[in-house]
Order: C-alpha cells, then structure tokens, then sequence
C-alpha cells in the first residue's frame, strides 16, 4: 500500500509561527530549513517534513521518529529498512508518499513556461519529436514520470534519464548496470495547475490520501505547545 498527503500553502507564515512549527522540527532538520534564503523555499522545507512525521505515524511510528530520518549516501532521506518514502515541491504545493513494499519517488511540477527544448539533454530523440507534437500536458507527464524514478532509485545523476523508456503512461523500464527493472506510476490527483506522479518498484493498490488541512494543528500538538500563549492565537 502507498499512502500520500499534500499541503497547499496560500502565503508566507508569520515570523512567530514559522518559529513555532520549526521548534517542531528536530534540530538537524531545522538546519535544513533554515538553509534555504528564499521563504518559499524553507516553507517547502519545513512543510515536507511535517507531512512526512504524518506519514510515519499513519504507518505507527512515534512522533519523534523523525530524530533518525537522515539522507543516504544518494541524498534521498530514509528511516529504517521497514518503510521508503519520498518528497517533493513546487510553487506552494509540497508532497509525500511512503510504503512498506519497495522503493518509491514522487514528483509534483506547477505547470509553468517550459519547453521540450528546455529539457533536451534528458530526452531521447524520439520523445523531443513527440511532445513537440503534443504540447504541455504531455511534457509535464513524461518530465514528472522520469523525475520520480531518478528519486525513488535514490542515485542522482548516477542515472541517465535517456535510459529510462516510458510504456503505456503508468509503468517504464530502467536499463542500468546491464540489469532491465521495471517501475510502476500512479497519478496524483491535484489542482488543475499541478502534475504529480508516484513512481514505485512494486505494481501497488491504488495509494490512500491522508488530509493535511490541520498539518499545522498537528504539529504543533505533537511539539507539546500551548498555543493559548502564542502571539497569534491571542
């Protein structure tokens, strides 16, 4: 089973509440956020990882399992061998996903003014004629779609994305190291202006939703804070 949750930002945080639900965070993880000079940026940040403590405790972990999530030697941030999951933001829509079976990525894309030959060097040739012919929706599709298995395999650009051969919209094959896998894609339904696919090693039932619209309540509640006496909850 796949579990996923997103969260729509609609502006920036006060500077107490930022501090609020940061002070939520472990203290490497609020190194993370605050690494970032951009507010979008550490608000993408800081709400990843909330969804992700939501994510581990639907899956019964403590809140508190976040103290050991840390990046693997491929960046990609990991807990135990029990459970895989993944991030991603754009704009002001940030995702996450986990499971217990396999590897999985997720990618979410605010369409935007990209242009197939903004991304050639990771096209194979056939599909730059292709999405030349079929336009937007089409090149977020397949971007989304390579992006999530080159995080979800967790190696970078140790892949070339050119191997990776789309099939049928909802599976692909990864030639690498002389070894074919094949990966599975779900799509992700969001906002009209968002692509979003999660991208697994195992053909999965269709992924559950968690609700975040009380992502920051939670936090806070988990965090052992008395909003009675903040500022902005006077």
């Amino acid at each position: 089973m796949i579990t996923f949750s997103c969260f729509l930002y609609r502006q920036q945080l006060s500077n107490t509440l930022f501090d609020v639900l940061l002070h939520c965070l472990p203290v490497h993880m609020r190194a993370d956020v605050c690494r970032y000079r951009r507010w979008e940026d550490r608000q993408n940040c800081l709400f990843g990882r909330l969804l992700l403590r939501d994510l581990l405790c639907a899956e019964g972990y403590s809140p508190d399992s976040l103290e050991r999530v840390h990046p693997d030697t491929g960046g990609k941030l990991v807990l135990d061998d029990a459970v895989d999951f993944n991030l991603s933001h754009s704009g002001n829509m940030v995702l996450a996903a986990i499971t217990r079976y396999g590897r999985i990525g997720v990618d979410v894309e605010l369409m935007a003014d990209l242009h197939p030959e903004d991304i050639a060097v990771a096209l194979r040739s056939d599909e730059l004629e292709r999405l030349q012919r079929e336009g937007k929706e089409a090149l977020y599709a397949l971007w989304t779609r390579k992006e999530s298995l080159v995080k979800a395999r967790g190696q970078g650009l140790a892949i070339d994305v050119k191997d990776i051969c789309l099939r049928n919209g909802n599976r692909a094959t990864l030639r690498i190291d002389g070894v074919s896998e094949t990966w599975y894609y779900q799509h992700v339904p969001l906002p009209a202006e968002y692509v979003s696919v999660l991208c697994t090693s195992q053909l999965l039932p269709e992924a559950v939703f968690l609700p975040a619209e009380d992502l920051i309540d939670r936090a806070i509640w988990y965090a052992g804070i008395d909003v009675t006496t903040l500022p902005f909850f006077v």
